[in-house]
């Protein structure tokens, strides 16, 4: 479900938080990366593809916010991703896990179950997801910073069920969704779930997306060989606000 985005500035109406830990992870997401160290490990198996996080020059509604961008490597003027975040902090509560258990779902090697996650009362970093209203307008807007500041709240649709959130631990930060089985993604006429898993560290982003049939829960989109490891190779962290 989508909603106006300057109606989402602050969805849940709460302070938003800030500090060393939060910043670290948006420099760290701030970049352009590409598994193609990956694909030439095991030919085949996967698509070159280049992702890339780059921060806006102003903040949106308070936070730091970012335009993404994801696209196979022989058609990067036509990537199938196009989204903008916003990184806010926030108090962790208890919350339902990630996979509840007896699901059954293979989350893939080197991604913890939700379960394992630590919870209780510590910084939790959000990843709000919106979309934009004129997208192909944006299309290359990573490599434009004038394109990038004309981006507004009003120009965007929030979202919803598809935030994520991540939790320090030791060198990195590990992401889930914040709420399981909301973020509905429609797929070929049949009305799936997003399945997704992330890991940050200083150079490397890991991830997993993929989607499940809200009835029967079988996967029906996404990797079937594991997640996709990606990195950075241009680095944006200086422009983090």
């Amino acid at each position: 479900m989508d909603r106006p985005g300057f109606a989402a500035e602050k969805p849940w109406g709460e302070e938003i938080l800030e500090g060393e830990e939060l910043h670290r992870f948006a420099q760290w997401l701030a970049g352009r990366f590409t598994n193609a160290q990956q694909v030439a490990d095991y030919p085949g198996r996967y698509g070159l593809i280049e992702l890339v996080f780059r921060p806006l020059p102003h903040r949106l509604g308070g936070a730091i916010a970012f335009y993404g961008e994801q696209a196979y490597g022989y058609a990067l003027d036509r990537p199938y991703r196009q989204v903008v975040h916003r990184i806010v902090g926030r108090w962790g509560t208890d919350r339902e896990p990630y996979l509840p258990k007896g699901e059954g779902l293979p989350l893939g090697e080197g991604l913890p179950r939700g379960e394992d996650l630590p919870r209780g009362k510590e910084l939790e970093i959000w990843v709000e997801n919106y979309r934009l209203v004129d997208a192909q307008a944006y299309v290359g807007a990573a490599q434009d910073q004038q394109r990038l500041g004309t981006i507004a709240l009003d120009q965007l649709r929030y979202r919803e069920g598809c935030s994520m959130v991540f939790r320090s631990q030791g060198d990195s930060f590990v992401g889930q969704l914040a709420q399981p089985r909301c973020c509905q993604v429609p797929w070929e006429g049949r009305e799936t779930y997003l399945v997704c898993e992330a890991i940050l560290t200083e150079n490397h982003w890991t991830s997993r997306d993929r989607g499940f049939d809200v009835q029967t829960h079988e996967q029906i989109w996404g990797s079937l060989e594991g997640p996709l490891q990606f990195r950075k190779g241009t680095n944006f962290a200086p422009e983090v606000l």
